[in-house]
């Protein structure tokens, strides 16, 4: 989890498409097991939540609709966990 922590937030040092995987993969592990995530290790929400925003402003499309669907998706399996 800690290497795709990385590997998503890499400015220039790793391509677009293991950036795009990691995201995805991070914030698939985050709506599938919320509850592990806020346990296991602290801040990794918070971490994933700015790579994630960071993204949404990317300067590259790709990178910044990906970003946005994700949050859209993370926003929507919360809500319906609470509700």
């Amino acid at each position: 989890m800690l290497s795709s922590l990385k590997v998503a937030d890499s400015q220039g040092e790793v391509t677009l498409d293991d950036r795009l995987v990691s995201v995805t993969f991070l914030s698939h592990i985050w709506q599938k097991k919320a509850e592990f995530i806020s346990k296991s290790i602290q801040g990794v929400g918070e971490a994933i939540l700015n790579i994630l925003k960071r993204g949404a402003r990317d300067l590259r499309q790709t990178l910044t609709i990906v970003s946005i669907e994700l949050m859209f998706r993370l926003l929507e399996s919360f809500a319906a966990e609470r509700g």
